[in-house]
């Protein structure tokens, strides 16, 4: 029986055997004691970072209140103090991995990015002692499944002059099946591979590191080997006795979770002859002369190479890490059999999981069957499929998860050679979705029909069966479809097609429609006769409502006529609430502020700001000059912009931490001076924008919500939602009557009254509409209905900018006016 019939509680629970099950329990037991910010929520993105304990910060916090620690380079009692803690976390990180001070130096950096930049820029190429042709070097040797950190190397390698190779696991496995591979390299070369993979969770054998010190070193050419071990060591044993590495960059924040700024680098002893360091810093020499060229290097390693004062109350807190893990997670073996289990188990039920027609609902990321725990880590890659194997888009998956409290990760992971072999990916694809816009990082997740990333979940020592099914309840919820439909035989084109004849149709009169249905089956129209049967027609419509809202992410000010200025409408988002570090506070964190309502009086020249609860409370809605008493001028950030605004002073400051519970509050005002442009805009014009994310304008259409509360309510069993308030969920500046639901996704050129607007495309949503505007409770409606809706995709309403010329007949737009549509659909020849 498959899960999509299952229902909810039909997901297997078996970690396996009882010991695991008895360590589950444990686990959920040291949950409640030392992870209780983690109520309600599932987090699933320890590749990431996992999570830092109450024990530890206490166990740290305690230390730092009892002891005294100084610079370690004085010689007072309480730099002693700080240098054998230094010393002492020196050796206890050794410990971890299975070797001694003999056999390795301990460089702390600030991370493993550091570590490996560390490498980069001093290791030499060239072998001084063996080579004559001192312009001839080794080469660098990486896996295509590297994180980005590790191919940056490469831009030093090549400004050397040296070469750079990535390979594959099978050139690997080709370039070290024989010794003296590389007869043609001259010098030392470079061989780096991770212990496992941040994209996929494989586990590439440690066995490759002696063989490459065989076959990639000949009488002119000594290898030697680099090992990103930063995603291995949270969740699995790494023991380097057997098999030692010649660098291993490490980052810790992966294994504790704090500190965040500090990792290392391992070299092993012998190896360190290699690396070349030309900068010094302080605590790095044993003398150094100012007026001409004179230093000597420390003769101690890790001394050479710590430039500057190491940070060392973070390595108390390193050591306190260690011994939090080991209290509250046992050994790292018991935590690698523990999460292997669940990725397992998730593994396997998301294998399993079908659409009603046999479709899979999952294409699974992965190299094993998970089943070895020696070559398979704890992380589970997916994509998300529809019936007709459509993709689900990463960013759609993730907003849906945040909705549900289900913290993942998703993209491509700073891995782009591990992305692109698993999702097929050609290098000229990449390149093409660079040119549409896509970068790493943001949420274009799908392509011409193709993902540019998926969605990861990695488990850690704080995961639980309950984590795991939780994850799978989500996605059996969400997006198996358990209605019975047959199985297309084309679905891309099939899917593809019906959506745009039912948005033609939608569009046509009765009669018109009967004609089309019967000139589409007897004559299978084409595009451009599909166009010329649409523009005979010029739907019109109704302005039926006008808001603005005058503090971004605060309640809807209505009015029924109102003036427009170049940034939109009068006033609207020309304020917003920041925090102490000058962040905009929304709705996605406190949804209670949709309760704020600003009432804009421009007799009296006043914004009048009320609350439940609280006295209301008068802003000025002329710009406070600078240098008035009560205001100061700084700046902000608005989705990623920096933008100059005026601060208000004490009294509304003091009312909003009043009405939001919340300290350090201050209410700020676009400055009139800044200039803030649009950077997305697809028909290639750069708009004047207030405080707006995206647009100057949103605009919703009433038949699209009632057929959208349609949809929500015929398939759940809660109570009923309300068109009207779902109106007011959405949240847009115009909202438009008289035409068919979702016909104005296709429109590009409106004219509302005199003025005429372009449209910039659809708005895609995020969790901000699952706040009821009257009450601040949030839901998961509507955002989980509009993922199965239309296109299924989380987008409703269209952004809209003005055109500059459009002010003839006045600058006013009043309720009533008429909505012409200039070009209907969006259709292409």
């Amino acid at each position: 029986m498959s899960p999509s019939s299952r229902g909810r509680g039909g997901f297997e629970n078996n970690l396996g055997n009882e010991f695991l099950k008895s360590y589950d329990d444990d686990i959920e037991t040291a949950k409640l004691t030392y992870f209780k910010r983690l109520k309600g929520i599932t987090y699933l993105d320890h590749a990431g970072t996992t999570l830092y304990s109450q024990r530890h910060l206490d166990a740290f916090y305690g230390d730092l209140s009892r002891n005294v620690y100084g610079n370690p380079h004085s010689h007072c009692e309480s730099s002693q103090l700080s240098g054998d803690i230094i010393d002492k976390t020196r050796h206890r990180i050794l410990q971890q991995f299975g070797v001694s001070a003999q056999e390795y130096h301990v460089i702390f950096t600030s991370g493993a990015t550091a570590a490996l930049q560390m490498v980069a820029q001093t290791f030499c190429f060239i072998d001084h002692q063996n080579n004559n042709d001192m312009d001839e070097g080794g080469c660098f040797f990486y896996l295509v499944d590297n994180h980005t950190s590790v191919l940056g190397i490469r831009q030093v390698v090549n400004s050397r002059g040296c070469n750079g190779q990535c390979v594959t696991c099978e050139e690997v496995e080709s370039l070290l099946t024989s010794p003296g591979t590389s007869r043609h390299n001259r010098g030392n070369s470079l061989f780096a591979f991770p212990a496992q993979s941040n994209f996929s969770g494989q586990k590439y054998p440690l066995s490759w590191i002696d063989r490459a010190r065989t076959s990639l070193s000949n009488d002119l050419s000594k290898c030697y080997v680099l090992l990103d071990a930063a995603g291995i060591i949270a969740t699995s044993p790494l023991d380097l006795r057997h098999y030692q590495p010649d660098f291993v960059c490490l980052s810790f924040y992966k294994m504790f979770g704090f500190p965040t700024g500090l990792g290392a680098l391992l070299v092993r002893y012998g190896s360190e002859t290699v690396l070349e360091k030309t900068y010094f810093g302080g605590g790095t020499v044993q003398v150094a002369l100012a007026q001409e060229p004179f230093h000597v290097n420390r003769r101690d390693v890790s001394e050479r190479f710590e430039d500057g004062t190491v940070s060392f109350l973070d390595i108390v807190a390193l050591w306190h890490g260690f011994e939090a893990l080991k209290t509250i997670a046992g050994s790292m073996i018991q935590i690698s059999q523990h999460t292997f289990q669940l990725a397992r188990y998730v593994h396997h039920s998301l294998a399993s999981l079908h659409h009603s027609n046999g479709v899979a609902v999952a294409t699974i990321y992965c190299d094993s069957d998970f089943e070895d725990e020696a070559v398979q880590g704890a992380i589970v890659t997916f994509n998300l499929k529809r019936p007709d194997l459509s993709v689900i888009g990463y960013a759609q998956v993730d907003q849906l998860a945040q909705l549900h409290c289900i913290h993942l990760r998703t993209g491509c992971f700073c891995n782009m050679g591990a992305c692109q072999g698993h999702l097929q990916l050609t290098s000229a694809q990449v390149k093409d979705n660079f040119k549409h816009g896509h970068i790493c990082g943001d949420n274009m997740d799908v392509v011409d029909g193709s993902p540019t990333g998926a969605v990861r979940v990695s488990f850690g020592y704080t995961s639980t069966l309950a984590d795991a099914n939780t994850l799978l309840h989500f996605i059996n919820d969400c997006f198996v479809d358990h209605q019975m439909a047959p199985l297309s035989d084309s679905p891309s084109e099939k899917q593809s097609r019906k959506f745009h004849i039912d948005n033609v149709k939608a569009s046509l009169s009765l009669t018109s429609q009967v004609k089309f249905t019967e000139q589409l089956e007897s004559t299978k129209l084409t595009t451009v006769q599909l166009q010329s049967e649409l523009v005979t027609t010029q739907p019109t419509g109704t302005l039926t409502s006008i808001r603005l809202y005058p503090i971004k992410s605060c309640g809807a000010f209505k009015v029924t006529c109102w003036r427009l200025e170049p940034r939109g409408l009068l006033y609207d988002r020309q304020w917003m609430i920041v925090n102490q570090s000058g962040v905009c506070v929304s709705q996605k964190r406190e949804p209670r502020m949709c309760l704020l309502q600003p009432l804009v009086d421009c007799e009296r020249g006043v914004m009048v700001l009320t609350f439940p609860g609280l006295d209301d409370i008068e802003v000025p809605l002329t710009e406070p000059t600078e240098g008035s008493t009560d205001v100061t001028t700084c700046n902000s950030r608005v989705c990623g912009d920096r933008v100059g605004v005026c601060e208000y002073g004490t009294e509304v400051t003091q009312w909003l931490c009043d009405a939001l519970h919340q300290p350090h509050l201050r209410l700020v005002r676009q400055s009139a001076s800044h200039v803030r442009r649009s950077k997305k805009s697809k028909t290639g014009e750069s708009q004047c924008l207030s405080l707006a994310n995206q647009a100057q304008y949103l605009l919703i259409s009433e038949s699209s919500v009632r057929t959208l509360t349609e949809h929500i309510n015929s398939s759940q069993t809660h109570d009923t939602l309300n068109p009207d308030e779902l109106v007011s969920r959405f949240r847009a500046n115009l909202v438009v009557n008289g035409f068919s639901p979702l016909q104005e996704t296709e429109w590009r050129r409106l004219h509302i009254g005199h003025h005429c607007f372009t449209s910039e495309g659809p708005c895609v949503r995020c969790q901000v509409i699952c706040v009821d505007q009257s009450s601040g409770i949030r839901g998961k409606e509507p955002l989980r209905g509009l993922s199965t809706f239309a296109e299924r995709k989380l987008e409703f309403g269209i952004l809209l900018h003005q055109d500059e010329d459009s002010y003839e007949g006045g600058h006013y737009l009043s309720v009533g006016n008429i909505v012409t549509i200039e070009s209907p659909f969006n259709v292409t020849e």
